[in-house]
């Protein structure tokens, strides 16, 4: 675990959820997995062409990024797929209550956060699949405050899902603090913002 910026005064808390807070590498894997499959469907090409396309658009980004990493939901963009189209597959593809069961220590840690800080959730996936996955983990009742993404049609690392997570805890950013499994994705632009980072391993 790595510390940035650490506010003094924190109240507030925004959580990434896949590989933040469980984590089930095939389940994450298969997720990119069945976009990408869907978009060779889209596109009539094979799925090895499309993984390619993919592959290319991640190594074009992180060469004028300095190697930072983009996300599935931005490739897709970039291949022509809209948001709203991306968002119809992830509801249809996605099944976290499949892959995933009650965690009662994430959920002791949670309410027991919960009673101190204000907790939202940031996800590039859906509002309804980040419930979903909530509800299969059994924290469903920790924060009724989730940003997906189809809260404001961008995908992190955008800055956007994060001034909404602002917005939705109504303070400053200097009294927030994000966690997130990947620094490009989920604490990088937090940071820029004036707000605290903590980057975990899962």
């Amino acid at each position: 675990m790595k510390y940035f910026s650490l506010p003094r005064n924190v109240q507030g808390l925004i959580f990434d959820i896949d590989n933040t807070l469980y984590r089930n590498d095939r389940y994450c894997a298969l997720q990119v997995e069945l976009l990408i499959g869907r978009y060779s469907e889209k596109a009539g090409i094979p799925l090895k062409e499309a993984e390619r396309r993919v592959a290319d658009i991640r190594r074009r980004y992180a060469e004028v990024n300095n190697g930072s990493t983009t996300s599935t939901g931005n490739a897709m963009l970039e291949l022509g797929v809209s948001l709203k189209e991306n968002i119809t597959w992830r509801n249809e593809l996605f099944h976290p209550e499949v892959h995933l069961s009650p965690d009662p220590l994430l959920k002791e840690a949670l309410t027991q956060l919960a009673d101190e800080y204000a907790i939202v959730l940031v996800t590039n996936n859906t509002v309804q699949i980040g419930a979903d996955t909530l509800a299969a983990l059994g924290i469903e009742g920790i924060s009724g405050k989730i940003v997906g993404l189809d809260t404001c049609l961008k995908s992190k690392p955008s800055k956007e899902p994060f001034i909404k997570a602002l917005e939705l805890c109504g303070m400053p950013a200097g009294r927030m603090i994000s966690v997130g499994d990947r620094f490009d994705v989920d604490v990088a632009v937090p940071l820029s913002l004036g707000m605290g980072g903590i980057l975990i391993e899962g």
